[in-house]
């Protein structure tokens, strides 16, 4: 069990040194003794690409920060599914926005798979038994509770749509995030967009599943468009299966392009706010933000997106 922050992130920055900090092509990362900080790069840490002659520039990042922000509160208010807790989210005078989560004291599956942990090492028959106990928890208890949380629109909570380039066959330079499609049945599933390996955190202790992390790319899609990806292997470039089948990503494509799907649109007058957040969330009687930070971002994105989320039975 998980140790529950109770300070905010400024607090705990003000007596909590960092730990750990790094930088990839489109975050910054730091940790602390209890929480754990991703963030927009500053300008001067951006990454020069030399191949293409320019800064590297990669699609939907604030929309992706805001959409893990958001798939943070809304999965723990209305399923079991283990997930960091939302910490604090901030947005500095140069605009770079900071999203704030409890630090989850685990090992990143692949990183167990392929002997990468210094001080951890697992024998074959170990490795077999962690694929299982994930492969179990995944298809037992996350993905038919996803399937739960549906919605007649597609895409992210905050009213976009946006799928990991993976998936959507586009460069994560190019891709950019459309407004979300709006059709007549709730059809959409809740999908966490990239259950790779390296998004399931591990008790080494006792090989079990501690968490699933990195919900950027979450959002409500069609019932098969969710990638087996922590069954998955990339082969020389090909994403593969455990049976060595390429995955079928052109078919995931087209689902983001049905036929059925118009442009989204205003909902009658009449509709009452509908929180993409959860259809157990209340919005304060007065529609203003509530005094929690929480509250305030499920009240905000209540009044800016279309997105109507029921949950199933």
């Amino acid at each position: 069990m998980t140790t529950s922050v109770t300070a905010s992130a400024t607090e705990l920055q003000q007596v909590e040194p960092i730990t750990c900090e790094w930088k990839v092509c489109d975050r910054f990362y730091e940790h602390r003794a209890s929480t754990f900080t991703k963030r927009q790069l500053r300008p001067h840490e951006t990454t020069w690409n030399a191949r293409i002659g320019e800064v590297a520039q990669y699609a939907y990042n604030r929309e992706r920060l805001e959409n893990e922000r958001d798939a943070l509160i809304f999965i723990a208010r209305n399923t079991t599914i283990p997930v960091p807790r939302f910490v604090d989210w901030s947005v500095d005078g140069d605009g770079v926005a900071s999203l704030t989560m409890e630090k989850q004291d685990g090992r990143m599956m692949d990183c167990l798979m392929r002997d990468l942990e210094d001080d951890v090492k697992l024998t074959d028959e170990e490795k077999l038994t962690l694929q299982r106990n994930v492969d179990s928890f995944l298809t037992s208890t996350v993905l038919p509770q996803l399937a739960k949380l549906r919605s007649k629109t597609m895409g992210q909570l905050g009213g976009v749509l946006f799928s990991h380039p993976t998936i959507s066959g586009e460069p994560a330079r190019f891709a950019k995030a459309a407004p979300s499609f709006q059709a007549t049945t709730e059809g959409y599933h809740y999908c966490h967009g990239d259950l790779a390996q390296h998004n399931v955190m591990i008790k080494p202790d006792s090989l079990e599943v501690l968490c699933l992390i990195d919900w950027e790319y979450s959002g409500f899609f069609p019932p098969d468009f969710e990638v087996p990806f922590w069954r998955c292997q990339r082969v020389k470039g090909v994403w593969q299966d455990d049976e060595g089948i390429p995955v079928d990503f052109e078919s995931r494509t087209a689902m983001l392009k049905a036929p059925d799907e118009v442009p989204n649109e205003e909902p009658p007058a009449s509709h009452p706010p509908a929180s993409p957040l959860g259809g157990s969330i209340e919005l304060p009687a007065s529609h203003q933000p509530a005094s929690t930070l929480e509250d305030s971002i499920l009240w905000a994105r209540a009044q800016g997106s279309h997105a109507l989320v029921s949950l199933a039975n």
